[in-house]
């Protein structure tokens, strides 16, 4: 009989296996939307790499590789898009895979503290059902079906990368007794560095990874922000170095220009935009991850004032207050599940603060804050399972749990199908 380590290994398979089956229908897809501006009718797109850079800095390497993508005869097929996407999909996922895995064997995880935290005998496993949820769960059907949010995507991509290197850099870095120019430290925080900067050329939004790298730290390393900011400043100022230098050169490539040229004028202010992400957080995306229905490739949301009533914002407020307070809680109790909620807070940071975006929401700007929800729901049905078994005081609960994660996998079978198929 398999245990919880081979049926997670066949889930693994069967996850990527069912990427392909779901988004089979999305390869004879035309362009839409953005699609069309951006790649099948614009004319820098078949220009020099150096026309590309000065169009859009910060998306400079997926533009490439959109150019790269286009024939010369100018007849243009989707499906070779489509499978891009869907390819750099499953390198998410994988990244995703070695981030989480990397994280167990880190120092809390190996403290008696780390031990006695609910997901630590879940090490063998875990991993792999947060990277299925992760690429399948039906919230990522935008980014993955609409071509030109590849730029979501490779950021994703190259920050999961990021993080991962880092967090071997660290391990390795422990494991020299604390020398960060250790030969196989050090090739990883290079290594590290360069996935930012790829993160940083496909979209600014990856400007937030610093954030991530402290937050790492803070859960994993560390234990506290101090701790952090005291012995890690020197490194965390090479990935915000990375980050100034992505947002610099909107100025130096002249990309700047091409942003406000294409800006419609805003119908609300910088502030009443941050304020109805008080709600959109809560009340919209911390939904659609629970329960991904009425997908939209847009969401009917209005500002505060232009028919968002305070009262709702009020709401989400107080719903995201509380979601904080408890997170500070579970901190003590596990680690991991406290680093769920600002994963995805950070990486939702730019596109949800004052920084006004004509779309209030969209689903794909949670395309890789969704790791965090697969964390906490994977850890959650775990937790629940072994809990329920103990009290019965049965011995086959590793037997149900695995039949659990199953049933799991299915419905998200489901569900993408549904979602991608409308």
């Amino acid at each position: 009989m398999l245990g919880l380590s081979g049926v997670a290994l066949v889930i693994g398979l069967l996850a990527v296996v069912t990427l392909f089956v779901v988004y089979a229908n999305v390869f004879e897809a035309d362009f839409i939307f953005d699609d069309l501006s951006v790649i099948e009718r614009n004319r820098t797109m078949r220009g020099s790499p150096a026309d590309i850079f000065g169009y859009r800095p910060t998306r400079f390497l997926v533009n490439l590789s959109f150019s790269a993508q286009l024939p010369e005869d100018g007849v243009t097929t989707t499906y070779r898009f489509h499978l891009v996407n869907v390819l750099i999909h499953l390198a998410s996922g994988v990244f995703a895979f070695l981030f989480v895995r990397s994280l167990f064997s880190s120092p809390h995880y190996r403290s008696e503290h780390g031990q006695r935290s609910p997901e630590a005998w879940a090490a063998s496993w875990l991993p792999v059902m947060v990277a299925a949820l992760f690429i399948l769960h039906p919230i990522q059907t935008q980014a993955v079906s609409y071509i030109v949010q590849r730029y979501s995507e490779a950021a994703g991509a190259f920050s999961l990368c990021s993080l991962w290197l880092y967090v071997r850099a660290r391990i390795a870095q422990r494991e020299s007794d604390g020398d960060v120019f250790s030969g196989l430290g050090l090739a990883f925080y290079g290594c590290a560095a360069l996935a930012a900067a790829g993160a940083m050329l496909s979209k600014e939004s990856s400007a937030t990874l610093p954030l991530s790298v402290v937050l790492i730290d803070v859960c994993f390393f560390e234990g506290s922000l101090r701790e952090a900011l005291k012995r890690r400043l020197p490194v965390y100022s090479m990935f915000m170095a990375v980050s100034a230098l992505g947002v610099l050169s909107l100025f130096v490539g002249g990309g700047w220009r091409a942003i406000v040229a294409s800006a419609d004028p805003f119908p609300f202010s910088r502030i009443q935009y941050a304020a109805t992400q008080l709600y959109v957080i809560p009340c919209v995306y911390l939904k659609l991850l629970a329960f991904p229905l009425s997908q939209s490739i847009d969401h009917d949301v209005h500002a505060v004032g232009l028919g968002l009533s305070p009262e709702w914002v009020f709401l989400g407020a107080c719903v995201l207050g509380l979601l904080l307070v408890m997170n500070v809680a579970l901190y003590r109790r596990s680690r991991l599940a406290a680093f769920c909620l600002p994963w995805l807070l950070i990486q939702i940071l730019i596109t949800s603060s004052i920084i006004p975006i004509y779309d209030l929401a969209t689903e794909h700007r949670l395309y890789l804050g969704s790791l965090g929800w697969s964390l906490i729901l994977v850890i959650g049905i775990a937790a629940f399972c072994r809990w329920s078994m103990s009290l019965r005081g049965e011995a086959d609960w590793d037997v149900r749990l695995a039949g659990g994660l199953l049933a799991m996998l299915a419905c998200l079978w489901v569900g993408t199908c549904y979602a991608g198929l409308t």
